[in-house]
């Protein structure tokens, strides 16, 4: 059966809208208390549990995004033996390199190996020069050398 809405029906239906415009106009931004306060900025006189219960029939929600808090740390970070005695000290500009590259284990090899041959100034032993020339290390030898 077709029945009549009544009044009820027809001011949610009117509201809906509203919402709807409010809540896209704010990029889905805008909760139900903002809803409710420009709704309100527009002589619409409705409650703040009204918008909220037509934003549920809707299946609407707001984007909230939480604000960063950084969290600090209470315990004593202790320091950790230097187990491998490795030293990490230099006096001078490019006399330790360290290198890792994610991806591929053969790339990973080749470029530890050429990094070791860099720094003693010979890579020709090593690879071809178009290998060097794609892995761009022909330029770092060249740099060393002169």
């Amino acid at each position: 059966m077709n029945r009549k809405k009544n009044k009820l029906q027809k001011s949610n239906e009117e509201l809906d809208e509203k919402i709807r415009e409010i809540y896209y106009k704010s990029k889905r931004r805008y909760g139900a208390p903002k809803i409710c306060k420009t709704l309100r900025k527009t002589d619409v006189k409705t409650s703040l549990k009204r918008v909220q219960r037509r934003m549920t029939v809707l299946g609407i929600k707001s984007v909230v995004v939480k604000k960063y808090k950084p969290v600090k740390v209470e315990k004593n970070i202790k320091k950790k033996e230097n187990i491998l005695n490795q030293d990490f000290t230099s006096t001078s500009i490019n006399q330790k390199w360290s290198a890792y590259i994610s991806g591929d284990v053969k790339r990973q090899d080749y470029l530890e190996k050429a990094l070791e041959w860099v720094s003693k100034g010979n890579i020709d032993n090593y690879m071809s020069a178009q290998e060097a020339m794609e892995y761009g290390l022909i330029d770092k030898v060249v740099e060393k050398r002169s």
